[in-house]
């Protein structure tokens, strides 16, 4: 569980951060196992990776984040809009971290949005809490705590917002 001084941070390329933090993505795949549970700030990482850009073209990543910033469907070229970059932009849940093999492997865009290799890790989240605007801030590798500066800011986070049920994977809400 996190510390009176301090929250749990894992920072996230783009465009996974913004998927985390609509809710279109509940689960992050790592190659490692972690025993925390508890609150976790997602923060996403301060520079886009080699073409993640050209990712945000394809689907289903492209409907997701047309519907992230209300565009029509068709558009091409990067990312439609300027994705955050050095900051936090939710806070979540960590409540599991399991193995994933054939049973645990999840359908649709949740599987689009992992590396689900058997023999690596699902972490499952719950209880999304979107910021009003991103928080800068310089994320690690791993597992890292954010003092209690940041934490207070954190803690003014609006209710939790449960995603749309199928909002995300082509069916309607």
């Amino acid at each position: 569980m996190s510390h009176a001084g301090h929250i749990k941070g894992l920072s996230l390329w783009q465009p996974w951060a913004t998927l985390m933090e609509m809710g279109a993505k509940t689960i992050e795949t790592r190659s490692w196992y972690t025993s925390y549970r508890g609150p976790l700030a997602i923060l996403a990482a301060r520079k886009w990776g080699w073409d993640f850009h050209g990712l945000c073209r394809t689907e289903p990543y492209a409907r997701i984040l047309r519907t992230r910033f209300d565009l029509p469907p068709g558009r091409g070229g990067r990312c439609p809009r300027p994705l955050p970059l050095g900051a936090i932009v939710c806070v979540v849940d960590l409540v599991d971290c399991v193995r994933i093999g054939p049973a645990n492997t999840p359908a649709g865009d949740e599987y689009e949005f992992g590396d689900y290799t058997p023999g690596r890790f699902a972490w499952k989240t719950k209880s999304l809490r979107p910021l009003k605007a991103p928080i800068a801030w310089s994320g690690a590798q791993g597992l890292f705590d954010i003092p209690l500066s940041v934490k207070a800011l954190l803690d003014t986070v609006g209710e939790v917002a449960e995603p749309a049920v199928g909002l995300f994977d082509g069916r309607s809400a």
